[in-house]
Parts: C-alpha cells; sequence; structure tokens
C-alpha cells in the first residue's frame, strides 16, 4: 500500500501538465469542470501548491485522477480504477 501510495503522490504534481494538455488555462478562472455544475461564468482555479483544481462556485475539488475520470471516462474506482487510472497516468508521465 505504501507503494501505491507514493505512486500516486508522484502523479499528482503532473496536473499542471494535464492541464495544459486539455487546453485549460493554469493562471485564470475557467469553467467548472463538475458535470453537476452548470455555469456561465468561470469559477474554478488551479492551485500549484496543492495540486488540485477547485471550484469557487459549488465547492468542486478535483486531483489530476478525478479529472482523468471526468476527462477520459477513466474509472473513479474499483480494481480498474488502478489499470485504467493510475497505471495510465504513471506510464503517461514516466
Amino acid at each position: 500500500m505504501n507503494n501505491f501510495l507514493e505512486l500516486t503522490n508522484k502523479i499528482k504534481p503532473f496536473i499542471k501538465e494535464f492541464l495544459l494538455e486539455k487546453g485549460l488555462p493554469l493562471d485564470e478562472k475557467f469553467i467548472c469542470l463538475n458535470p453537476d455544475h452548470v455555469e456561465t461564468t468561470p469559477s474554478m482555479n488551479f492551485f500549484a501548491k496543492g495540486h488540485y483544481v477547485k471550484c469557487f462556485s459549488c465547492g468542486f475539488l478535483a486531483d489530476i485522477f478525478t479529472l482523468n475520470s471526468l476527462l477520459e471516462y477513466a474509472p473513479q474506482n474499483g480494481p480498474t480504477y488502478i489499470i485504467d487510472n493510475v497505471k495510465k497516468l504513471a506510464e503517461k508521465y514516466n
């Protein structure tokens, strides 16, 4: 389990690259990625220090694994989460 936590902690900082690959800005607010939050005014920000994005309107908080689930349709839990989300991101970012 320690190896898994170490691996996920090594992947989390790549959220910056992930967001850039998706064409999302790092230095300004963007439309919330929460599928349950429909908005017209950008309210989501990127936080490099914590390796996450947060919507100040609905409170949605997401790391690279949650974003990968939302934007690439990777699983958010279960045994396929490890293979199709964590492992694929680990391979993508070496």
